[in-house]
């Protein structure tokens, strides 16, 4: 009997143990728990199933102020400053939306809210949790990688590969089929520009580059796409461009460059600009087109420079230029 009842007194202290160790366990889990929720730079809402508050951690709180004193189980579309993007959310989803930050007038920031069901096991509904993240950062260093990625870092205009994605669909728009509308392709190099780098230096160089592009993009409308196409070449592609005014607007783009002054260190530096220009009718291949105003530039140059001429495109992929 006595031996029975040590058995007992054992396990009952053994079971004891493990209680009070599971018990540890469950506070430890809730205080840590507790502890990352306060902390996490995210902020979290709990809502019941019908989208009425319940708790918050505090990012939630700092992101939206009058959270901090908001009514449990008051709808939470009536927070000052809740989102309207989330008001028609109903499922689980992804919602980007926008904020102020700081005082009213202050700087805009982007936000991502990820909500989710809370449900039993059973499956059954009990709310709804919101986590929202802050992207404004990360949104901001991907459109710096894509301006990277399109933009010629010197002049800030486009750079080659985003000139034909965006000529691509310019071309596409114009097609027979479509529009059917004339485009115009000009392409101009400045003259003499490795005795500009030899004489005044790649810093004066470069201040020329984008002086002539500022200059040109003055004379262009706001639909019209100018790039950088290499070293010291432009190319400008003109969307509803009639035949009548090609060489008339490419004769004045030569012109502004020649009228403009150029100034480095207190030298003025003189500038001139050779031009190809080209007409592309409704169904235009852009490669024969490209061939066409790129022959006609260096006509222009060997002409005599600073001049214009105008190029036909032919199937065959030979030109004729007229210098003006």
């Amino acid at each position: 009997m006595l031996i029975w009842l040590a058995v007992f007194a054992t396990l009952a202290g053994v079971f004891l143990a493990v209680g009070m160790a599971k018990l540890k366990i469950l506070r430890f889990e809730g205080a840590a728990s507790s502890l990352a929720l306060k902390t996490m730079e995210d902020a979290m809402i709990i809502l019941d199933s019908e989208w009425r508050f319940l708790s918050c951690n505090e990012s939630a709180k700092r992101l939206f102020s009058s959270l901090a004193s908001f009514p449990r189980t008051q709808p939470i579309r009536n927070a000052d400053g809740w989102p309207r993007e989330l008001d028609a959310a109903d499922e689980a989803a992804e919602i980007i939306f926008n904020s102020e930050t700081g005082a009213e007038g202050g700087p805009i920031s982007t936000y991502r809210a990820k909500t989710n069901r809370i449900v039993t096991p059973g499956g059954k509904q009990l709310g709804w949790s919101i986590v929202i993240r802050d992207t404004t950062e990360i949104n901001s260093l991907i459109g710096q990688l894509q301006n990277l990625a399109t933009t010629d870092s010197l002049t800030g205009i486009d750079n080659r590969r985003s000139f034909l994605e965006k000529v691509e669909r310019e071309i596409e728009m114009a097609s027979p089929s479509r529009l059917n509308t004339s485009n115009a392709l000009i392409m101009y190099d400045i003259d003499d520009f490795k005795k500009v780098n030899d004489e005044y230096g790649h810093a004066a160089g470069d201040h020329v580059l984008c002086e002539v592009v500022e200059t040109i993009k003055k004379q262009l409308r706001s639909y019209d796409i100018i790039a950088r196409y290499g070293g010291e070449e432009f190319v400008i592609f003109m969307p509803s461009s009639k035949e009548d005014s090609l060489c008339k607007i490419a004769k004045r783009l030569c012109g502004v460059i020649e009228k403009h002054e150029i100034y480095y260190g207190g030298t003025r530096i003189p500038i001139t600009a050779s031009f190809g220009a080209v007409q592309m009718p409704p169904g235009s291949n852009f490669s024969e087109a490209m061939l066409a105003v790129d022959e006609a530039m260096y006509e222009a140059k060997n002409s005599g420079k600073n001049q214009v001429a105008v190029g036909v495109i032919k199937k065959s992929g030979k030109t004729e230029e007229r210098a003006f």
